[in-house]
Parts: structure tokens; sequence; C-alpha cells
């Protein structure tokens, strides 16, 4: 039995029933990200486009409803077969990387012959002169910068990427995933519940969808966890 195990079965001992199935499920996601990395570091052939994307999608400012901005997005066909799905890397807080591209929405392209795409969300690629949709930050064009446009903008380029690249053939049979973690998480549920029209499945990993004033239940969580990791520094 390797340390792991003997762990495992102390706590079990002591009162922790269900530690031995946490555990592994720890030491399981360990052993993913050593063994996954990115399909940069793998010199899988990754493509940088930009797409005419709507600046306004709500009215919000004044004339600006039919004006586009050019935002950034990534693609990779290296596993894709005709008639496979897209999944859909939805882009958060931080600019667009090539590396975004590894472990789990890696994965899923390759195993289901998917197309992979990434798009970046708005104003996030500022640094790089990218994915902008006014000519300038102020507090005026930030009010463009909400979640309700992100969610549009990835709508609007679900709806308009098959016309842009028809090589790949997609069409109103094609199985669309979005795929995020954490805000981006929100972004691709909100996304299918908005749009289930045009995407078949989401998968939102720790999305903040409840947003609640008061809560303890990070804290007992917390708690929880704190306690089971005194227990295995004992052990």
């Amino acid at each position: 039995m390797n340390s792991f195990g003997k762990s495992a079965k102390k706590l079990k001992s002591k009162g922790f029933q269900n530690i031995h199935v946490r555990l592994k499920s720890l030491h399981r996601s360990w052993q993913t990200e050593q063994i996954i990395t990115s399909a940069q570091n793998w010199n899988y052939a990754i493509e940088e486009h930009y797409f005419p994307q709507i600046v306004d999608h709500f009215g919000t400012v004044q004339g600006l409803t039919d004006s586009r901005f050019n935002q950034y997005f990534l693609l990779m066909d290296t596993f894709y077969k005709s008639g496979g799905p897209v999944f859909l890397f939805v882009g958060g807080e931080s600019a667009l990387k090539t590396s975004d591209f590894y472990g789990l929405v890696l994965e899923l392209a390759q195993k289901y012959n998917g197309l992979l795409l990434g798009l970046e969300h708005r104003f996030y690629g500022a640094e790089y002169g990218r994915s902008v949709p006014t000519g300038s930050i102020n507090s005026m064009s930030l009010q463009l910068c909400t979640s309700k446009q992100a969610v549009e903008d990835l709508a609007y380029f679900v709806e308009s990427f098959p016309a842009l690249f028809p090589k790949y053939g997609l069409n109103r049979n094609t199985k669309w995933i979005s795929v995020g973690g954490s805000y981006p998480g929100a972004l691709s549920a909100w996304l299918r519940v908005k749009h289930p029209e045009s995407i078949y499945a989401s998968h939102a990993s720790s999305a903040p969808l409840l947003a609640v004033e008061t809560s303890g239940a990070f804290l007992t969580l917390l708690k929880k966890r704190l306690i089971i990791s005194l227990e295995i520094e004992r052990v």
C-alpha cells in the first residue's frame, strides 16, 4: 500500500468515512495535471484570428449598435473530423493565450474529434491592443464591459462562425459545447440558458451562478477542509 492509501486508511479509522474517495479524487486530479500539458507545449497548430463583433448588443451607448470591433479568437483543428462537435473555450478576465488550450478542453477535442475555438472576452485583451470595442477605455466605454454583452458576443460568434469558415462544413446539426471555469464558467452556463437553440451543452466549472449577499456556506466548507488538512498532518 502506498503512502496515499495508508493516510486514507488511518483517516477512515478516525471517522472520516468518505475521505478515501475524496483523497482519491484529489490524487487523480493531481496526476491529470502532471500528465496533461497544453496544446502549445505539444506544438499543435493553433491559429489566431479576429472576428467582426458587434460593439453594443443592447443599445446601451447611443450610436454604437451598428458598429463592429475586432474580437480576438483562437482555432485548433488538429483533432477535427467532419461532423464532429465544436468546443468553445470561453475567455475570462485576462487575455486569451494559446496556453489556455490544455486539460479538459483539449481532452474533449481529442476524444470526440472536435474543433476547438477560444473567444477572448471583450476589453480583456487590451494589454495586447485586442478585443476593445471602443477607441479608448474610459468610464463611458466600460458600460459595454458586462456579462450580458459577453454572453451575446459568444452567441453572435457561434451564429456567424460557420459562414466565415465554410471549409469545416458546420451546419444546424453541429453540436456546440461551451466550456469555462469560474467567471467564464458562469458565462458558459448563461450562454446555454439564453441560447439553447445554438448551444448543445455547457460545461461550467466552479461557476458563481448564484449571488448571495450573506452566506456562510464557503466558510463552512473551508472549515471542513482545514479540519481534514490538520488530520492529514497528524498521521
